[in-house]
């Protein structure tokens, strides 16, 4: 059975890792356009918001799908809130699952981590763009 947690729960995280390097290249070149000047920072922002609520939604589906919480609203914030670390405690996965909601937290820290390298690199490009 626990084989079974983590299988699913690398495969999960998986799925959202290779979703948000999707995503973050696919907005990395759009951000390359000539067309694109100004705000690159604040557009980036808005699009990683939408791709951790987009990833935050994979978990919830997976623990829609595998029946942890009654309805999908509240998979999708007990989903937001591991993500993001908060972990309120007012909804809890199932003894068998717990597993996965520590390990969406893991990943949530660190897809963040990743978000914000590419938000600094952005603006740092920004603020060179200025000088010049």
């Amino acid at each position: 059975m626990l084989i079974k947690n983590i299988v699913w729960s690398l495969f999960i995280t998986g799925l959202c890792v290779g979703v948000h390097y999707i995503l973050t290249r696919w907005v990395t070149r759009r951000l390359q356009c000539a067309t694109l000047r100004k705000p690159r920072a604040g557009l980036l922002c808005s699009l990683l918001l939408l791709a951790h609520l987009l990833e935050c939604g994979v978990y919830a589906t997976f623990y829609y799908i595998h029946h942890c919480f009654s309805s999908f609203y509240d998979s999708l914030y007990f989903s937001i809130t591991s993500f993001a670390t908060v972990g309120y405690g007012d909804l809890l996965l199932p003894r068998f699952w717990e597993i996965s909601g520590s390990l969406e937290g893991m990943t949530g820290a660190l897809l963040t981590g990743w978000s914000v390298a590419l938000l600094v690199a952005v603006v740092v490009l920004e603020s060179g763009e200025k000088q010049r």
